[in-house]
């Protein structure tokens, strides 16, 4: 991990040129989260330092050279750190995974190999977090729906699954798809599929089966049934299995698992089929996704 007292972050770049103040907002960042623990307080402090590092190191989804220095000290520092800051963190590390756009690179090779092994940590830790946020009522702060993209993008970057998911909180339902038979855009209303294009009992099997999988690795219950899934550990040989069904499922499970059966039954609706406006041609939503920054 870069030392903040390294010479190397005047090398670097951030958002507005030289990195070498940055090491004064991952100090910032530290100070105010030991004086949210000492006060046992979850929320509030550090607002303005966050809004100054995501100004500086991911600005409008552009990430530079110091950002990659910066992650691992983050991470670090939120491993012995308040809930508050581990969210900030997965939130922050997850945008970089998804949205990134590298300005300014390339990044030193030392720096991609401290920046790739703090995100294994963060995809260690992130399960933990999200199940705290919600135990603890911090949804306030980040709503499930960001915190189920941060937690899927550390681990599988910038699907375009992943990228819609924050929307799909917000009321903005239209999604963007592309038909793979002849290339026409078209906007899809999630509440306005005819009802003859979902399959309702094929959904509620792939939504079910990709609960029991997530329950089994995160050791939550099974809030639908209100039953342990599984007292699976909180480790990632236990997602080797997720391989075997689409981002879509285990995102819904998630929001599921945790308690927002409506925004799973919202993301599953990704894997009803549409009719390309144009041809005709039928296709799963989640496979013409279109999205931009």
């Amino acid at each position: 991990m870069l030392s903040l007292d390294s010479p190397r972050w005047k090398e670097l770049r951030q958002a507005y040129g030289t990195a070498e103040a940055v090491p004064e907002l991952l100090r910032a960042m530290e100070k105010e989260d030991a004086q949210r623990v000492a006060m046992t307080t979850s929320g509030g402090g550090s607002k303005s330092v966050w809004h100054d590092i995501w100004s500086s190191l991911c600005h409008q989804s552009s990430v530079y050279t110091a950002t990659y220095a910066a992650v691992p000290y983050m991470v670090s520092v939120a491993e012995k750190g308040s809930l508050t800051l581990r969210l900030d963190v997965l939130v922050f590390c997850g945008i970089v995974q998804a949205f990134g756009n590298l300005v300014g690179g390339p990044v030193p090779a030392d720096l991609i190999a401290e920046y790739e092994t703090s995100l294994t940590k963060v995809v260690e830790m992130s399960r933990g977090i999200v199940s705290d946020a919600v135990r603890e009522g911090l949804l306030d702060r980040f709503p499930l729906n960001s915190l189920v993209q941060s937690l899927l993008a550390i681990r599988y970057g910038g699907d375009a699954t992943i990228c819609i998911l924050d929307r799909l909180g917000t009321g903005n339902d239209e999604i963007e798809v592309e038909c793979s038979e002849c290339g026409e855009t078209s906007f899809v209303d999630l509440q306005s599929i005819p009802e003859d294009m979902i399959d309702r009992d094929s959904i509620a099997q792939d939504l079910k089966e990709a609960m029991l999988l997530v329950g089994e690795s995160t050791g939550e219950p099974n809030r639908d049934s209100n039953e342990d899934i599984g007292e699976g550990s909180n480790n990632q040989a236990d997602e080797t299995r997720w391989s075997s069904v689409s981002i879509v499922q285990i995102a819904a499970a998630f929001a599921a698992t945790y308690g927002d059966k409506d925004l799973a039954d919202k993301i599953m609706l990704l894997r009803a089929a549409v009719a390309c406006p144009s041809c005709d041609h039928q296709f799963m939503i989640s496979d013409g996704i279109l999205w931009g920054i």
